[in-house]
């Protein structure tokens, strides 16, 4: 059979040769080529394999990839030993297939990888929060442009000396980091001379911050219009720092859905220090490349070192921001050991709180063959941690509603309700749970009272305080 096939393929034109083994092989080779770079795009299948239609999408690619394979393999015998010279390799079903797996991977691979590429307009200025060694935290004003340009930025106390900052070229990537800044001082700041925006930096004892996930900008069925009056809510408000938990874009690879959720925060994220954790969603196929271009300082991206995790201090306050989406795909080794350094050199009597996107403990139901509720993995992994390290409090998103629960002395606060679809309504009840909320669209404001008290208040876009409850520092 061998000598068959070889003697068939010396027997063919170079021109035909070339054409056919070109044809089959593009039909074998690019769908690999385009699993192999989603699997490597910061766990972006592994992240979505568990969401049924996603999961037949790539077991589709797959499949014809093996298909074309197949086909090819039982053409070329089947050719070498036929006497007839009409038929030539491949036939026209071979060919078919060949160029339906071509178009398919091509189709797929521009809807996910063109978004990206096609930026357009300029991002509003953000006030980000920062890490920061003099346990305050740090503050850069943030933004892009379409087109490279340089510009100059001038802040102030209010009443005190202005300071100027300019760059020393042009980029699209724009990033002031604001130095000498005070806790619960009034600042302004002011680019290329507009309009000055005012802002003031968190207390260092008493304060209170908001923080609530899944706005999924961009989604057909998000209600953006309820988080834009939530953001609105929170400025108005005495909150000193917003943390938005994961899922800010319903397809992070989506340009347009980055730059629709920076619009509508930014009325308040532009005076109001805030941080974005990333979500699943965000880092979708190639995500996290935007949200690193937006919301990383440049020439961050060390591989031991980069802002999807970070410590952020304020006073007697210790939040850590953890890169956990899903389950434990993008819990890295690294991640842990940076982990259980940060919890280690806590002090006791101060307050721990962990923030990621994915939850721990949650009530819940059955969705796309995913037991949408108590998550084993991270209970397994990262509470033990939680329960030997004193931390008080974890917020996280990921589920599309609103619960509070405590299990060995550590508060759990699951908020994923800024404005994505809600969750239907449980059917399981997490042993852990206190209080369950379905189908509100809201957020939680935590008042750090004092040494020993904070207050989390669940207030709904219509500024409607849901429920209260009070937690004690574990030291």
């Amino acid at each position: 059979m061998l000598s068959d096939i070889r003697n068939y393929i010396r027997k063919m034109t170079a021109e035909r040769k070339a054409i056919s083994f070109s044809l089959v092989m593009a039909g074998i080779l690019l769908p690999l080529i385009f699993l192999s770079w989603a699997f490597s795009t910061h766990n972006a299948v592994d992240n979505t394999l568990d969401y049924s239609p996603t999961r037949f999408l790539f077991l589709a690619i797959g499949a014809t990839s093996l298909l074309v394979l197949i086909a090819a393999s039982i053409d070329l015998i089947m050719k070498a030993r036929r006497k007839d010279k009409k038929y030539d390799f491949p036939s026209i079903y071979t060919s078919i297939i060949c160029l339906a797996s071509i178009l398919m991977t091509v189709v797929i691979a521009s809807y996910v990888v063109m978004p990206q590429l096609l930026r357009s307009g300029d991002t509003p200025p953000q006030l980000i929060i920062t890490e920061s060694d003099s346990g305050f935290p740090g503050l850069a004003v943030v933004f892009n442009t379409d087109d490279p340009t340089i510009n100059t930025i001038e802040y102030r106390a209010m009443g005190g000396e202005s300071r100027t900052l300019k760059e020393d070229r042009a980029v699209n990537q724009h990033w002031f980091q604001l130095s000498g800044l005070e806790p619960d001082k009034s600042y302004e700041y002011s680019i290329n001379g507009a309009d000055p925006v005012g802002f003031k930096t968190p207390p260092a004892s008493r304060f209170t911050f908001a923080a609530s996930g899944d706005p999924h900008f961009g989604a057909e069925l998000s209600r953006s219009d309820l988080t834009r009056k939530m953001v609105k809510g929170i400025k108005d408000s005495n909150s000193s720092m917003l943390f938005v938990l994961g899922d800010t874009a319903q397809y992070g690879f989506s340009d347009r859905m980055w730059k629709e959720a920076f619009d509508s925060i930014s009325p308040t994220s532009s005076t109001m220090p805030t941080e974005y954790v990333i979500g699943n969603h965000d880092a979708m196929f190639g995500g996290a490349g935007l949200y690193e271009d937006y919301l990383c300082p440049p020439g961050l991206m060390d591989p031991e070192k980069n802002c999807l995790t970070k410590r952020i201090d304020n006073g007697n306050v210790q939040f850590l921001i953890l890169d956990v989406e899903w389950e434990l795909q993008s819990y890295t080794p690294e991640q842990k050991k940076w982990l259980a350094e940060q919890l280690s050199s806590i002090p006791k009597e101060d307050w721990c709180i962990v923030m990621s996107h994915t939850f721990y403990y949650s009530s819940g139901s059955e969705q796309y063959g995913w037991d949408w509720y108590d998550n084993n993995s991270t209970i397994r992994e990262l509470t033990p941690l939680f329960e030997n390290n004193s931390v008080d409090l974890v917020l996280s998103g990921h589920k599309h509603h609103t619960e509070l629960l405590e299990k060995n002395n550590v508060t759990y606060v699951v908020v994923g309700s800024f404005g994505g679809p809600p969750d239907a309504e449980r059917t399981y009840v997490s042993p852990a749970s206190i209080w369950y909320k379905q189908g509100a669209y809201d957020f939680a404001s935590v008042t750090i009272e004092n040494q020993t008290i904070a207050t989390i208040r669940f207030i709904d876009s219509n500024q409607t305080e849901l429920f209260r409850w009070q937690i004690r520092n574990r030291d």
